[in-house]
């Protein structure tokens, strides 16, 4: 997954740094070197951060060298490529206002609560829209928590709002 995350970093030109979170196999494209350190991977509990500037070259396939602008992501085709504008790749972006692309996804958080039964306290909460009290997601107390979404595509996401426990202990 990690060799996925940097063979997408090399293919886009905006890509300058790259995270990967391996409890979630997830990657963050940033547009900024990492301070400190850009010739080795800096790792961190669960975590992995790589400057783009030192993966090997090889890792982008056909795509090696590509002249794609910043505005564009280079698709990797037998010997050659082609470079597609990102708003093309990202089309499915557009939502109607008001509409939750998240809603009713594939949820998951790194550890279970065990909620009072007159409270739903599942990761789905996250993504169902309803803001009560007695809805949430919760994990236990752990040193790095985390919950994630699987949004089945690529998204421009344009806003995350999290909303913390209305009822209590918000912090």
């Amino acid at each position: 997954m990690w060799s996925l995350c940097a063979q997408l970093c090399s293919r886009i030109k905006i890509c300058k740094s790259i995270n990967f979170i391996a409890r979630s196999y997830t990657c963050q494209i940033n547009d900024a070197e990492p301070v400190g350190n850009k010739d080795e991977l800096i790792k961190s509990v669960g975590n992995s951060f790589v400057a783009a500037s030192s993966l090997q070259k090889d890792l982008a396939g056909s795509c090696k060298g590509h002249v794609c602008t910043v505005s564009e992501i280079c698709i990797p085709q037998s010997q050659t490529y082609t470079c597609v504008l990102l708003l093309e790749v990202f089309a499915e972006w557009r939502t109607r206002k008001g509409y939750l692309v998240s809603q009713n996804k594939g949820t998951g958080q790194s550890t279970p609560f065990d909620c009072h039964n007159v409270v739903v306290c599942k990761p789905g909460a996250g993504v169902d829209g309803i803001k009560e009290f007695n809805n949430m997601f919760h994990t236990n107390f752990e040193l790095e928590p985390f919950w994630w979404v699987n949004l089945g595509q690529v998204y421009k996401v344009q806003k995350v709002v999290s909303t913390n426990r209305i009822d209590c202990c918000g912090k």
